[in-house]
């Protein structure tokens, strides 16, 4: 289950890469895609994290934009991508060929000169075209913090090998059955 083509896809530098972010009020989450000819997203990996409490307490467009940093952040190592995003004023805080505005609050000025040093495109999809990263970002925290860490490596095409993505937190209710799943398949041991 974890490398079926219906959860990932495997990277392919020929197709465009699209990164649709969102916020929930206790999380914020990011999709790593490519776009189809169809304009539907395959996705390539997913990222979510909890947001901190006093993170919980900034305006619906700073946690927004704050999913759109963590998005990038994540994604750093991939080439120019899209991002997607359902909330239509961050089109023009984080716009790649303006300034960043005088009037922006000095988070949104900060986080728009962090991502200025990134290649992008900053786009609107309306939520409900916001499936991936909506359903990350709403996902409930049910598990303590303490958690495994792991090595993710991403395919990078049918027999062209695996590369380093980044690191996941796992749930330690979901570690046992990693290792069980690991220990019968070769290629799952990448995750270990």
């Amino acid at each position: 289950m974890l490398k079926s083509p219906k959860l990932l896809t495997p990277y392919d530098i020929e197709k465009p890469l699209v990164l649709p972010c969102n916020a929930s009020p206790v999380r914020v989450g990011a999709v790593l895609a490519h776009q189809t000819k169809d304009g539907s997203d395959r996705p390539i990996g997913y990222a979510s994290r909890a947001i901190t409490t006093t993170e919980q307490m900034y305006a619906q467009i700073d946690k927004e934009a704050l999913a759109i940093v963590y998005g990038i952040k994540r994604c750093y190592q991939y080439r120019n991508h899209i991002i997607h995003t359902d909330h239509k004023p961050l089109m023009y805080l984080f716009n790649e060929n303006r300034s960043i505005p005088a009037t922006a609050s000095a988070r949104i000025q900060r986080w728009a000169l962090t991502i200025s040093g990134y290649t992008y495109q900053i786009r609107h999809r309306t939520g409900t075209k916001l499936g991936n990263p909506d359903g990350f970002s709403r996902r409930l925290q049910l598990e303590p913090l303490e958690s495994l860490t792991a090595m993710i490596y991403v395919r990078v095409g049918p027999n062209k090998g695996t590369c380093p993505v980044d690191h996941l937190h796992i749930p330690p209710r979901c570690t046992q059955w990693l290792k069980q799943e690991c220990k019968r398949s070769l290629e799952k041991r990448m995750f270990l």
